[in-house]
């Protein structure tokens, strides 16, 4: 295990021994009897009840992979154990020290309720709401004998909407989201300490970037900054959930022009980040149909309601069909995002207004302001002329 976490945060870099030792000191393979995996355009189970394990599933498991654990009756996967990476990386950003309270929203496996618990370390405690109930039946077990050596937290499972938080182990130090959220609580405002950080995925366009958020005076008020591109299944529940993908089909003799972005790969990110600012009315679309054949593809795009047609923004390229308006919209964004000099999330600091709540004066060395209103969250997003470093927000 300890390679594993060695290779992990060499990819992450640069070192953080506390995280990397928690990595070393939890093992994965313990959360999961199996996954799934994609064979031949098709789920396949991998069985890793065994020990010891079998090799296929260990060189799986000990890597930097996502690994699908429940399958919706549609095929698409309901939970997972993330990749390592990344949560390697929003615990960096969480910054968790001993003696620390924190709330997880979605335990899923149950994996990073005991990093966690190994970060906070005796004295600490760590609440883990998860909303599926069957979930937590197999997390609880692997996060008790995961947890039960010296030197880890209190961990508490419980089953709700995570949503409404959990007051009962409030305040909390830190909050942290491991599924897409399309709002934030006026619950988490209340059960977070006043100098307290959430870390969540938040709803942008098709995907969900990593936003750390500070509250600020005003009560459902925070402020914060995007630290990291990242996506995530969706989070279920009444508070949190968020629209997802449709699907739009053209006839077969339609035909769907594709036109090839000068944008270098490492910015594609970057660059649908800033067009679904521009582009307020930008939502997951996926396409499929007419010349595009039997392929599918899946991005942020806009529907033409009066010739219904729709655009679409797919990494380096955009997908247009039978709507000249949403080509030119995504065309001027693009534009747009070239003259402000393709700028990376750094660059840009985020505000979630409360109901009612008035947009600030803008910050010295801002460049732009959007108002970006969606169900469930009002923000104002600026674009600084040069990134600020400063993560205390």
């Amino acid at each position: 295990m300890q390679r594993y976490a060695s290779e992990v945060a060499g990819i992450v870099g640069p070192d953080d021994s506390r995280i990397e030792r928690a990595f070393g000191d939890v093992d994965r393979a313990e959360f999961l009897d199996g996954f799934y995996v994609v064979r031949g355009g098709r789920w396949a189970w991998v069985a890793a009840d065994a020990r010891p394990l079998p090799r296929h599933a260990a060189e799986l498991i000990y890597s930097n992979q996502a690994l699908a654990t429940t399958l919706a009756p549609d095929g698409l996967p309901t939970s997972s154990s993330s990749m390592p990476a990344l949560m390697m990386r929003m615990l960096k950003h969480l910054g968790v020290a001993e003696g620390m309270r924190v709330l997880e929203i979605g335990t899923g496996t149950g994996y990073n309720a005991a990093l966690l618990a190994r970060l906070a370390g005796e004295g600490g405690l760590v609440v883990t709401v998860e909303i599926n109930a069957g979930l937590v039946a197999k997390a609880q077990p692997r996060v008790t004998a995961a947890t039960a050596p010296p030197g880890f937290a209190t961990v508490e499972l419980a089953c709700g909407d995570g949503g409404s938080g959990w007051p009962a182990g409030a305040p909390y130090d830190r909050i942290i989201a491991t599924a897409g959220c399309g709002s934030v609580p006026d619950s988490w405002w209340d059960q977070l300490d006043g100098g307290g950080l959430v870390l969540m995925p938040f709803a942008h366009g098709a995907s969900f970037p990593l936003v750390a958020l500070r509250p600020a005076v005003i009560r459902g008020e925070w402020t914060g900054s995007y630290v990291g591109h990242a996506n995530f299944m969706v989070a279920t529940g009444e508070h949190l959930s968020r629209s997802v993908d449709a699907t739009v089909r053209r006839s077969a003799d339609q035909h769907v022009q594709v036109e090839e972005l000068q944008v270098r790969p490492q910015q594609v990110e970057d660059l649908t980040f800033h067009a679904c600012l521009e582009l307020g009315d930008a939502e997951p679309v996926r396409l499929a149909g007419g010349s595009l054949g039997t392929r599918l593809v899946a991005g942020v795009g806009l529907r033409n309601d009066c010739t219904g047609g729709v655009t679409v923004l797919v990494g380096a390229r955009l997908y247009s069909s039978d709507d000249e308006v949403g080509l030119g919209r995504f065309r001027a964004a693009i534009e747009r995002w070239t003259e402000h000099g393709c700028p990376g999330l750094s660059r840009y600091r985020m505000r979630v207004l409360a109901d009612g709540g008035q947009p600030p004066p803008l910050p010295a060395g801002t460049v732009h302001r959007w108002l970006v209103s969606r169900p469930g969250a009002r923000q104002i997003v600026d674009l600084l002329e040069k990134a600020d470093n400063d993560e205390r927000n």
